[in-house]
């Protein structure tokens, strides 16, 4: 039978990954090592401090399958074979690779009038569409969506996003959605499901759905936090999206160059 330990303090009231020990699976313990991964995966900059208890032991279950998976395929043999040792070479040559390249990315520079120059010659490529910004709390039934917009429908203003959050880190369906509270940040009518666009659209700037909005994920409720019109994307939005392309081309040079110089140079001997 396995044998699951849990410390209390860190499976409910953690607030950081700094605990040593988050559970001890068959004399293995669940450290920050094998929940980072998981955490990674909700989202960038995730604080697990701030997720809500379930969550944070949905997270810990995780890891503990995971490892007992994991035991079971080592147990198995599969990582003494000659095939493993191949994949293992060949994963560690191509971890080598990107690592590399990604400090010869770090001594890549541009220069600001490239960045201008490229602006002013591509203004055409920069039009931001319609966007909006809104929140949404996903469940599984129209009745649990029906009784969120009755739990809301009262609350205004930084009221309303304030429980519209909490509600939406209890109840919603989407983990990232948990975590952020629902936020879903900007997004234009191609970067979501047209129900959900449509509905997030017909709202007023403060206002959440008063009906549920049914799409193929379940049913939402949406606040809409705010909303712009197209337009022409100015240098300052434009520009970190400019510097990464400019900086992805003279990597993509840099890279070439040293590759050809290496060739040139190399012994090769044809069999």
């Amino acid at each position: 039978m396995n044998k699951i330990l849990f410390s209390t303090l860190s499976l409910v009231a953690a607030v950081s990954l700094n605990a040593t020990v988050f559970a001890t699976v068959n004399g293995m313990d669940i450290t920050e090592r094998e929940i980072a991964p998981i955490v990674a995966g909700l989202g960038p900059n995730v604080d697990i401090s701030k997720l809500p208890d379930n969550i944070k032991k949905e997270i810990l279950e995780r890891s503990i399958m995971q490892q007992l998976l994991l035991k079971e395929a080592k147990d198995s043999g599969v990582a003494k074979g000659e095939r493993f040792n191949r994949e293992l070479e060949l994963a560690k040559e191509m971890l080598t690779i990107r690592l590399w390249q990604e400090e010869k990315a770090k001594n890549i520079k541009v220069a600001e009038n490239d960045i201008k120059a490229f602006y002013d010659k591509n203004k055409a490529k920069f039009m931001q569409p319609a966007q909006i910004k809104a929140g949404h709390i996903l469940v599984k039934t129209e009745a649990e969506a029906k009784t969120i917009i009755n739990d809301l429908k009262n609350f205004k203003g930084d009221d309303l996003v304030k429980n519209f959050a909490i509600t939406a880190a209890q109840k919603s369906l989407e983990p990232a959605a948990r975590q952020t509270g629902g936020a879903l940040g900007w997004f234009s009518e191609h970067q979501m499901v047209k129900p959900f666009y449509d509905a997030a659209k017909a709202l007023k700037k403060g206002e959440i759905s008063l009906k549920p909005v049914k799409t193929q994920f379940g049913y939402h409720v949406i606040l809409k936090e705010d909303a712009k019109d197209a337009h022409q994307a100015t240098f300052s939005e434009a520009k970190p999206t400019i510097e990464n392309i400019l900086k992805q081309e003279k990597l993509k040079e840099t890279i070439t160059k040293e590759a050809k110089d290496l060739r040139a140079k190399a012994k090769v001997e044809y069999k």
